[in-house]
């Protein structure tokens, strides 16, 4: 949601249900901050890239994330789909 509280993320369920406010990538790249500045954007979506470690591996890798602005009765939040270029 707008708050970084995560609702679902298939590949890491461990994350269901946390805050990610202030969470930082391991270049200290503010990366959550990051979806919700793109979704408050004019357009409500933009791209935001960042590095997080692929599922099954914990070394970082560039990932690239695409985040759009939702509303769920009346709720504004967010919802995001990422890959790794690499």
């Amino acid at each position: 949601d707008m708050n970084l509280n995560v609702l679902l993320v298939a590949a890491f369920p461990q994350n269901e249900g946390k805050n990610q406010k202030g969470k930082t990538d391991s270049n200290g790249k503010l990366y959550h901050d990051e979806f919700v500045k793109a979704a408050q954007s004019p357009r409500g979506s933009g791209w935001v890239d960042y590095m997080f470690p692929k599922p099954g591996q914990t070394q970082p890798s560039r990932k690239w994330s695409y985040v759009k602005a939702v509303s769920i009765d009346e709720t504004p939040g967010l919802v995001g789909a990422g890959f790794y270029p690499e």
